[in-house]
């Protein structure tokens, strides 16, 4: 979770810019959570489903 942050940071250094941080860092977290997901649980007729559900 440290890394995310810091990736962030590299996005948005500013000192005013904690909020936009912590966002960033949130997003990160849940495009890896939905990634492994997919690798993990999801069947290939699932994928195709929750991939147009995201797409629409």
């Amino acid at each position: 979770m440290i890394i995310y942050f810091f990736y962030a940071v590299g996005i948005a250094s500013e000192a005013q810019h904690g909020s936009i941080r912590k966002w960033i860092t949130k997003v990160i977290q849940l495009v890896l959570i939905i990634d492994d997901v997919y690798d993990i649980y999801a069947s290939l007729a699932d994928v195709q489903l929750f991939t147009r559900a995201i797409e629409k």
